[in-house]
């Protein structure tokens, strides 16, 4: 990190499953025991939806949400996520019965700006980013 750091990199934890960054919570508690100013986290939906009850979604992005600086957003079917399989996990946008407005929703309500958001503003300036 320091190294990272020291040519103006930041480092951003992805939770994947079966990794030692497997779950958000690992990456949060990382993160914050790290106390890094170039350490942040990322959200894979379908990664957090295969390991935790999509009631913890909201309390799960409110603690990482000072760390945030990517998120990934699929669609996927609701229920019993933990033993659902990746193609009911991951699907196109649209597709799936999952609510995937919800974590949007979540996520404007925490002050979260998108990378493309972000990067469409500076490519245009002025022009507000499609969506807002």
């Amino acid at each position: 990190m320091d190294l990272a750091a020291s040519h103006g990199l930041r480092v951003v934890l992805y939770p994947h499953v079966g990794f030692q960054t497997a779950t958000m919570r690992k990456c949060l508690n990382f993160a914050r025991e790290a106390d890094r100013t170039n350490v942040g986290l990322s959200f894979n939906l379908c990664h957090f939806l295969k390991q935790n009850d999509a009631r913890d979604l909201a309390l799960t992005l409110r603690e990482a949400a000072p760390f945030l600086e990517l998120v990934s957003i699929n669609g996927a079917d609701q229920g019993e996520t933990k033993t659902m399989g990746w193609d009911q996990l991951i699907q196109p946008l649209g597709e799936g019965s999952f609510p995937v407005k919800t974590v949007l929703n979540l996520l404007d309500d925490l002050g979260y700006v998108a990378v493309t958001e972000t990067l469409f503003n500076k490519l245009i300036d002025g022009v507000p980013s499609p969506g807002r």
